[in-house]
């Protein structure tokens, strides 16, 4: 249940879960592909290898043993080192777009209570950039808004 909220309340685990589940359909994708051209492509190497050792049909079932395990082998291998790998990289991808949400959240707080000289990084200039930059627009609006709140409070209070 916790795990569940967890996922309802994270944009990053959210964006993770996304990448995984493509990086799953990449991986069924890949696999079943190796399975569907294999059968075709041991056919043409047996078929190479018979013109030069002859038409033994032990030696053709060990080539096609040997050859689907080696198949096998490879694609394993390389699913893994890819599962690894795209692992890796959408938690990098995923932290790296939640993280200024994060700070202008944290930031978001702080004006609320009352420092409104806050100020958050401009990522960059995609819309979480563009975010940012209207994040501290705001936040500038606000300052200066509290700004002439004091100081007309101030003057009040003078006269």
């Amino acid at each position: 249940m916790r795990l569940l909220a967890y996922f309802r309340r994270s944009l990053s685990a959210k964006l993770f879960v996304s990448y995984l589940i493509i990086i799953l359909v990449g991986v069924i994708v890949l696999a079943g592909a190796v399975q569907i051209q294999t059968p075709a492509a041991l056919e043409r190497h047996i078929a190479q290898m018979g013109k030069h050792i002859g038409n033994d049909p032990a030696l053709a079932e060990d080539l096609r043993v040997n050859f689907i395990s080696a198949i096998n082998e490879i694609t394993t291998t390389a699913m893994i080192v890819s599962l690894i790998m795209a692992v890796a990289i959408s938690l990098f991808t995923s932290r790296r777009i939640v993280e200024p949400i994060r700070a202008m959240m944290k930031a978001s707080r702080e004006i609320a209570a009352g420092r409104f000289d806050r100020r958050v990084i401009v990522p960059g200039e995609d819309e979480l950039g563009e975010l940012a930059l209207s994040f501290n627009q705001m936040a500038e609006k606000l300052e200066l808004t509290e700004q002439r709140r004091l100081n007309l409070i101030a003057d009040v209070a003078h006269e």
